[in-house]
């Protein structure tokens, strides 16, 4: 007779618990990664760059893609920043922002964060 521990656990079946632990270390990775950009992220001045605008509107005034409103600019670069492409991002996301418009919004977040080094 199984133990009522067993039973409990039993829930889930054997492949999508190997799933689960094939996932681990690359949700932790992109964890790790996002908390270790936080005082990066914080820090980004985009009043600089012409396709970025920030409006107390709309999410919360958080820095966000002219053409896209809802689409944080922090948000491209951390997704660029983990490996995607321009036309990933813009394909992933359905943004109506060209893949150039992403290109040049990464490469401004690349020249500040030249500029100001965390410390």
């Amino acid at each position: 007779m199984r133990q009522l521990s067993e039973l409990a656990g039993s829930g889930r079946s054997s492949l999508s618990r190997r799933r689960q632990k094939a996932d681990m270390p690359c949700a932790s990775q992109a964890i790790i990664y996002l908390i270790g950009t936080l005082p990066r992220r914080l820090a980004m001045d985009w009043s600089g760059c012409p396709l970025v605008i920030s409006r107390p509107g709309f999410i919360s005034g958080t820095p966000a893609l002219c053409k896209d409103p809802r689409m944080p600019a922090d948000l491209v670069v951390e997704n660029m920043d983990l490996g995607e492409s321009a036309q990933d991002v813009v394909g992933n996301y359905q943004l109506h922002t060209s893949p150039d418009d992403i290109l040049a919004v990464y490469q401004y977040a690349k020249r500040q964060r030249a500029l100001s080094p965390v410390r």
